[in-house]
């Protein structure tokens, strides 16, 4: 069966494998936070798989996944295409629905932070996939198992024995992971940004950070370069997540040309002084695997390329974010959250009486 593996059967193999592997970590995590967050990241990547596997015809819909292939594929789109801006259908939504304002002092989001107040995430991000029904609970979680079910249907008896040569590496990532304590603290949309930017510059940031730190926090936990060989499969961690990162980048890149914010020609700047030209050509190359009807062989040194730059890359454009956000816990949010609770708990009152 080995044999007859074709180049971009054994790239989709190699995906499939790390996703479920990164699945079946994430349940051993105690972490609810934690749990959410890489839950986030699998519903993300997972997503763009199941299509581009029902795209290469090596799949079918997963009987579990009552979705039309349509929204499954609307997904893939809003994930990798769309660019986040204040009058789009999506945005307007998750604005009126979590009540987001830019302009008063209202508490109408969480932020993501560990103990240091780094920040990793707003709920701004995923909030569409809030479970509403369980309806919706089944296909989310039917999308993100599916890299598991085909792996495992695949690979068979073999797929037990592959996990327990890593065993004792996942207990070396969920010693790293129990460092890291993340919380959910309320927060108000228009406190978080500290420079004068315009509602879809701060918009892109909270749409696009929590994906980006995502990978960079992943990338520090996974950070041994782990190769397993099995007959003639080889499953490789660091070829699965040097695609992600290029995934990423090229979302960040597809956003470059399709808006004129002042936050992406700050990005644009350092990139020119701090990126080989070579590494976007390249990039792109390595992001292309995605589509598993067909393969491009990256060679040694473009891989040495792409992996010295893509960190480059991802700390960047957290740096420029980082640069426009404002994150404090301190007295003065402390007193201005009692009072907030105190006027909803009056409120509510108000409507019971």
């Amino acid at each position: 069966m080995e044999s007859k593996l074709a180049p971009e059967q054994k790239e989709l193999l190699n995906d499939s494998f790390w996703l479920a592997y990164i699945l079946t970590l994430t349940k051993k995590i105690d972490n609810l936070w934690i749990k959410s967050y890489i839950s986030d990241f699998l519903l993300f990547f997972s997503s763009i798989y199941t299509n581009e596997i029902l795209t290469a015809n090596f799949g079918k819909m997963s009987p579990n996944i009552t979705m039309p292939r349509s929204e499954l594929r609307k997904m893939r789109i809003n994930n990798i295409k769309l660019l986040p801006m204040e009058n789009t259908k999506t945005i307007k939504s998750k604005v009126l629905d979590m009540g987001v304002s830019f302009d008063c002092y209202v508490f109408d989001m969480t932020v993501l932070c560990d103990d240091s107040i780094e920040l990793f995430d707003t709920n701004f991000r995923m909030w569409e996939f809030q479970i509403k029904n369980q309806e919706t609970l089944d296909n989310l979680n039917a999308i993100v198992n599916t890299p598991l079910t085909w792996t495992k249907r695949f690979l068979g008896d073999n797929y037990e024995r592959i996990y327990s040569t890593i065993e004792e590496l996942s207990n070396l990532y969920l010693k790293k992971i129990k460092k890291y304590n993340f919380k959910s603290y309320s927060y108000s949309s228009y406190k978080l940004f500290k420079n004068k930017i315009t509602n879809d510059e701060k918009i892109y940031i909270i749409q696009r950070y929590g994906l980006v730190k995502s990978v960079i926090w992943l990338d520090r936990i996974f950070n041994e370069k782990v190769k397993i060989q099995v007959g003639n499969l080889s499953f490789d961690f660091e070829k699965f997540f040097t695609k992600i990162k290029a995934i990423v980048i090229e979302i960040i890149g597809n956003d470059r040309n399709n808006c004129n914010y002042e936050l992406i020609s700050a990005l644009i700047k350092i990139n020119n002084q701090t990126i080989d030209d070579n590494f976007f050509i390249i990039n792109r190359k390595v992001r292309d695997n995605i589509h598993y009807s067909k393969n491009s062989e990256i060679t040694k040194e473009e891989f040495k390329i792409v992996s010295e730059y893509q960190d480059i890359y991802l700390k960047n454009v957290i740096d420029v974010f980082d640069h426009n956000i404002n994150i404090k816990l301190n007295l003065n949010y402390k007193i201005a959250l009692a009072i907030a609770k105190l006027r909803y708990w009056k409120r509510d009152e108000g409507k019971k009486t």
